[in-house]
């Protein structure tokens, strides 16, 4: 265990049925991370340059924190529902990933929407980027940025 990593975080992650369309968030808890909060992000979109807030979380992949073992996204998606529930991901392509602060119990589903998230926890947002670090020879970890 790591003395800078105390943080906790909730991932919820999206998943859509290739047969029936359906929608789906799982949600898993991950100790082990470093949340900062209120981190200035500037994006440029169609040459147009936009300033806010963003999310800093930084997962310490080098110790053991007792979560269930991380796979890409890609692994992720292909996974049957069943063997999804055992494993967590991160994806900033799909837009519909999010993170929050803490220990989250809500559960996404028809009466508890993603929106509804947001607003009630001040420090969650959507997974925008991703910086897998994992391969490094000291300090593995992943860096994520979530924007409201």
């Amino acid at each position: 265990m790591n003395i800078l990593f105390t943080d906790c975080m909730t991932v919820y992650n999206y998943h859509r049925d290739k047969d029936t369309g359906e929608e789906s968030w799982r949600r898993t808890v991950i100790r082990g991370v470093q949340w900062r909060h209120g981190k200035r992000g500037i994006a440029i979109t169609a040459g147009e340059v936009t300033a806010g807030n963003v999310e800093s979380i930084t997962i310490d992949c080098e110790h053991e924190y007792g979560n269930k073992p991380y796979v890409d996204s890609a692994t992720y998606s292909r996974l049957p529902e069943l063997e999804r529930a055992d494993y967590w991901t991160l994806n900033d392509l799909e837009g519909q990933d999010v993170l929050a602060y803490g220990v989250v119990e809500q559960e996404i589903n028809e009466e508890y929407r993603i929106k509804d998230l947001l607003l009630d926890h001040t420090y969650a947002g959507i997974v925008v980027s991703i910086s897998d670090n994992r391969n490094r020879p000291r300090l593995k970890h992943m860096r994520v940025e979530v924007k409201r």
